[in-house]
């Protein structure tokens, strides 16, 4: 029905975001690791959208990557994954990790995310199986790679939150794109903490 909204940037609450469209204000609510990539009040601003309709609402989903709004519509054709939950796994795992999460069964990861308790973890690992291994839009990560995700998970069990433990590993991969060392992707990591 909706695939984008183009407009003005009004303002930021918790969880959404206003954008005015020629005079109309639309509230969208958009994941948690989206709110610091927003532009300036009154700046443009283009957002990919999920329209859910339910008996007493229609809500709108918006996402700034593509590739967030396909995860999300393929979450929600999960039997007990809703909207929230949906916005919670987006918001708090990217989707590199969240793909290795489901292929590496890893639990522990997935309980980092609000709202989702062990069962409920192991119960979304069996969902997404086949929906991660078909992520046609994400670049699939090599296993033998999987340091990346040992070192979010090292970098959370030292006490740092998902989200920055995430940015700064991608942040020690993306300065150099070669490394393939745990240690030397931590000590990089860490210094990116700082």
């Amino acid at each position: 029905m909706l695939d984008y909204i183009k407009g003005t940037f009004i303002e930021k609450g918790d969880d959404k975001i206003i954008l005015d469209v020629n005079g109309m204000g639309f509230s969208i609510f958009i994941p948690h690791s989206s709110m610091e990539l927003l532009p300036r009040s009154h700046a443009e601003l283009f957002v990919f959208v999920s329209l859910v309709i339910r008996e007493f609402s229609w809500t709108l989903f918006g996402f700034l990557q593509k590739e967030q709004k396909v995860v999300f519509e393929q979450l929600l054709s999960i039997s007990g994954v809703g909207p929230k939950l949906a916005m919670n796994i987006i918001g708090y795992l990217s989707l590199d990790v969240l793909q290795n999460a489901v292929l590496l069964q890893d639990v522990k990861m997935l309980c980092q995310v609000p709202g989702i308790g062990k069962k409920t973890a192991e119960r979304l690992i069996v969902e997404l199986k086949n929906i991660v291994t078909n992520f046609s839009t994400l670049q699939i990560i090599n296993l033998g790679s999987s340091f990346m995700h040992e070192a979010t998970s090292a970098l959370t069990g030292l006490g740092y939150s998902l989200v920055q433990a995430q940015k700064a590993v991608k942040k020690a991969i993306d300065d150099e794109p070669e490394i393939k060392d745990l240690d030397k992707c931590l000590r990089l990591a860490l210094k990116n903490m700082k």
